[in-house]
């Protein structure tokens, strides 16, 4: 799962909380497992917030949390904690209730025969007088009962050119 730049944020200043130095923005996220950069851009706004302070020293940016930055980050614990909380034994649960709806064989009929364009042009059948039909004289969960409805005119042409 990715991390979100508030997380790497908070991940960061939890890091600077439980430690005494300062420390770099490389090791910061080796001990998160993001790269330094990341950490680094957090950290950035963290000075900007006046949550931390930032020393450099030669090419090497160090950062240590100060006590607002302290207050920030039991703060930001006890706002987690309560977004964690399960409601009371006694309170009901929230219960999800999901509608599916399933499609009739009807349905599943008008929707393919409207795809292939039957009963678009003029002169053709209209669907619905197919979907009527087919419902009164096949079973639309057997498939074979289905084509044998629709096509019992080239059956019947079949035999009369037989006989």
């Amino acid at each position: 799962m990715a991390k979100t730049t508030s997380n790497v944020g908070y991940q960061a200043m939890e890091v600077l909380y439980n430690t005494e130095g300062k420390m770099t923005p490389t090791e910061i996220g080796a001990k998160i497992g993001v790269e330094g950069f990341q950490v680094g851009r957090q950290l950035k706004d963290k000075v900007q917030q006046r949550l931390v302070d930032k020393t450099v020293e030669g090419r090497t940016s160090y950062y240590q949390i100060n006590e607002n930055g302290r207050q920030w980050v039991e703060a930001e614990r006890e706002r987690i904690a309560s977004e964690q909380e399960e409601p009371p034994a006694g309170a009901p649960a929230a219960k999800v209730e999901a509608e599916i709806t399933v499609p009739s064989q009807t349905d599943i009929l008008r929707e393919v025969g409207e795809r292939l364009g039957v009963g678009r042009k003029k002169g053709d059948i209209r669907l619905d007088a197919i979907i009527y039909y087919v419902q009164r004289t096949a079973n639309l969960d057997n498939l074979s009962s289905v084509w044998n409805a629709l096509t019992w005119r080239i059956h019947l042409k079949k035999l009369r050119v037989r006989n």
